[in-house]
């Protein structure tokens, strides 16, 4: 089973249509996602198209792992001066 660039680019094209799917919830887009990562085609079958495969499996990765909100720091508390009280 070779696998020509078209192949994944078709792929590609699949991922863009789930990403801007309203039908599905935003963990159901990532179960999606994890299960087009593990179908894509083996190393070994895309012999030709490596930097293609790279490129794909580079987007998927990112849209199962969206960018996380940063955490908020909580202040560090102040320390009393001698005599002070807490």
């Amino acid at each position: 089973m070779k696998v020509r660039a078209y192949d994944l680019v078709n792929i590609l094209s699949q991922v863009d249509l789930v990403k801007s799917s309203k039908l599905l919830s935003q963990e159901q887009k990532q179960h999606v996602f994890k299960e087009m990562l593990t179908d894509l085609p083996m190393d070994m079958f895309c012999s030709g198209q490596k930097n293609t495969r790279a490129v794909l499996t580079d987007v998927l990765t990112k849209e199962i792992k969206p960018d996380e909100p940063k955490k908020k720091v909580a202040p560090k508390s102040k320390k009393p001066k001698h005599g002070e009280k807490k």
